[in-house]
């Protein structure tokens, strides 16, 4: 994600991201565009407030702002939250059924700027470590094959759309859908 970050940082000039489910925003310590403030508006979406304190105290001296807020209330006041290039969630889609994830991933489109990107991301079945996640971590979490990742899409019109893409990490545990407008 830092990488994506940087790489956007290059092709426009300032642009805004949001991060949903942010947790403490480790990516925001590995991007150089966030170091040098060279990102325009950059949110921390999360409804954990302990996580949002974290980022604050890490992040906001690069101009990051924390949103403390459930997926849901943010999707509901899209027009407040305003318009970014970037849209992401890494660690939030494990835990959604495939109509609540759909629903997410139209909200999330349509919260995109003309040529912005989402990037959600999901663990694959049959992640060879399943059964050290769930028993010793607790992650009871949602897999998604790449079939069930495009199924996301379902609700942003395909006119709208200017590329779709899914992918894995070079371990095949992550899967990863990014959606870029047209």
């Amino acid at each position: 994600i830092a990488t994506k970050i940087d790489r956007l940082a290059e092709e426009i000039r300032r642009p805004h991201i949001l991060s949903i489910a942010s947790g403490h925003l480790r990516e925001a310590g590995l991007s150089s565009a966030v170091r040098r403030r060279r990102t325009g508006r950059f949110v921390a979406l999360d409804a954990d407030p302990l996580s949002l304190a974290e980022v604050r105290e890490s992040y906001s001296r690069y101009g990051v702002e924390t949103f403390n807020a459930s997926f849901r209330e943010m999707i509901g006041s899209q027009a407040r939250a305003g318009e970014f290039d970037f849209v992401y969630s890494t660690g939030l889609f494990d835990y959604l059924n495939q109509r609540t994830a759909r629903r997410l991933v139209t909200g999330m489109f349509n919260m995109l700027r003309p040529g912005g990107m989402l990037l959600v991301a999901n663990f694959l079945p049959n992640v060879r470590d399943i059964g050290y996640m769930e028993t010793f971590m607790g992650w009871d979490l949602i897999y998604r094959s790449r079939n069930e990742m495009m199924d996301l899409t379902m609700g942003v019109p395909e006119e709208d759309v200017k590329e779709v893409t899914v992918l894995s990490e070079e371990y095949r545990n992550i899967v990863f859908l990014q959606l870029t407008k047209t």
